[in-house]
């Protein structure tokens, strides 16, 4: 079984000859672009299932079973066949190539390798790409099903039109980062302000400069923050707003 390093060209034995390692370096190429993810899962962000793995950045997931993408692969018909492996787990039976793949991964929270290996069922075993030489391919992914916690750090008293300094801080078991807003309701709930506080660390007190755009009174200020997963924030902290 041969792993090829992400980032490298497989190359190919002489006996195999130039064109099958241009079919092969054309079936990595659409590897990557296949599995290539959306620019919000480039970006870090949510990779549920039905959603593309990146086999570059890791990609998180707040769902066991992950969809892989691996259509065309089978496009350039160097690959026909593939089998799956989760962690360190043994891969399962041959079966032919399909446009998806439902894999499972393991239950608990963390970091997990999707193993895959790729075969043309026509090749014959001395060749790299054959049942006994296949390709084979790791794909990080993060399960991560734990929303983070926010806390808003102290009262803030300020007045009406001008900019408050929030601090905030931003917990979660995995992620380290999170995309926050911060709300300011009344008392009855209604929400009166949001400021969208962008793609923020967590685990760290950080400061929110905000303008302050609500009448003078007494009102409720929070962080509502979603991890790199997707998962919302379990709880919020809030405390009071005091405008003069």
């Amino acid at each position: 079984m041969r792993t090829v390093p992400r980032g490298r060209t497989v190359h190919a034995p002489a006996a195999v000859g130039f064109l099958f390692a241009f079919l092969l370096l054309a079936g990595l190429i659409c590897a990557t672009a296949a599995f290539a993810g959306s620019a919000s899962s480039r970006a870090g962000g949510p990779a549920n299932a039905g959603t593309q793995l990146d086999p570059v950045v890791p990609t998180w997931t707040t769902d066991q079973v992950v969809t892989l993408f691996l259509g065309l692969l089978g496009d350039y018909n160097v690959f026909d066949e593939a089998r799956f492996a989760g962690d360190d787990g043994a891969p399962g039976g041959w079966q032919s190539l399909s446009a998806t793949k439902s894999v499972t991964i393991p239950a608990h929270d963390g970091a997990h390798v999707i193993h895959i290996e790729l075969a043309n069922s026509s090749f014959d075993a001395d060749m790299i790409g054959s049942e006994a030489d296949p390709l084979t391919l790791d794909f990080p992914t993060i399960l991560d099903t734990i929303g983070p916690a926010t806390q808003v750090r102290q009262p803030v008293e300020t007045r009406s039109g001008s900019t408050a300094a929030v601090k905030f801080e931003i917990a979660d078991n995995l992620s380290p980062k999170a995309d926050a807003q911060l709300d300011v309701t009344n008392r009855s709930g209604a929400v009166m302000q949001v400021v969208n506080l962008g793609r923020v660390a967590t685990g760290k007190v950080l400061v929110a400069r905000i303008p302050v755009k609500v009448p003078v009174g007494r009102f409720t200020i929070s962080v509502n923050a979603k991890d790199l997963a997707g998962n919302a924030q379990r709880r919020a902290g809030a405390k009071t707003l005091t405008v003069k």
